[in-house]
């Protein structure tokens, strides 16, 4: 799907203390599940058997805060509209609060199906069951200063003659403030680069509804 507005954006969609609010209660429950918050996605499609590939390397922990799932299901919302996509969507899942320490990273992935959960298909389970992620967001709560490395790029899903891969891959250049946020259609192929200083903290979450027809 070819769109003429790829990504929409928010310079300062939270501001310094609230992002400072949210990277104190994804820390805290971060420290509370421990192993469990480490996310590392596998695959088999090795021909010598299954291997694991750290495709995603970093820390997750989920959050559903009242004023924050409001706050950002509203900004999906807004997005969908000032973009022109216009897009059925209906709930939203928990907010996921991401840490990437030092080398960690999130590889060429995209929403709608690299994170599918039993959830969309169990029947007892109206918000999810039977839709897809249509809308994806990303929140960056760090300050650029505090950190190298740990990029969001994206693939231009415009094909253009002649013109390589890494000529199609850009990063939102609306997307390096403490408190911007980039909201983007979640079959849209992107990446975290290596975090090289520092730690990078973001807050992302997608929004669902029916499946393209």
């Amino acid at each position: 799907m070819k769109l003429k507005v790829p990504y929409w954006y928010y310079t300062k969609a939270f501001s310094d203390e609230e992002c400072d609010k949210i990277i104190e209660s994804g820390l805290r429950q971060i420290e509370m599940t421990q192993e469990e918050s480490k996310a590392k996605v596998q695959t088999d499609n090795s021909k010598d058997g299954k291997i694991d590939i750290p495709i995603r390397d970093c820390q997750i922990t989920w959050l559903d805060d009242t004023w924050l799932y409001q706050r950002v299901e509203n900004m999906i919302i807004n997005a969908n509209e000032e973009a022109g996509w216009g897009w059925t969507i209906h709930s939203m899942e928990k907010l996921q609060f991401v840490r990437y320490n030092l080398n960690e990273h999130y590889s060429w992935h995209v929403d709608g199906s690299s994170d599918i959960f039993d959830v969309y298909e169990d029947p007892n389970n109206l918000n999810y069951f039977g839709k897809i992620r249509k809308i994806s967001v990303s929140v960056n709560l760090s300050d650029p200063n505090d950190y190298d490395g740990g990029e969001l790029l994206f693939v231009d899903n415009t094909v253009k003659d002649g013109v390589s891969l890494d000529d199609m891959i850009y990063s939102p250049k609306e997307f390096k403030g403490k408190g911007s946020s980039v909201v983007f259609p979640s079959f849209a192929h992107h990446k975290v680069t290596p975090v090289t200083r520092g730690t990078r903290y973001s807050l992302v979450a997608w929004i669902l509804g029916p499946p393209w027809k």
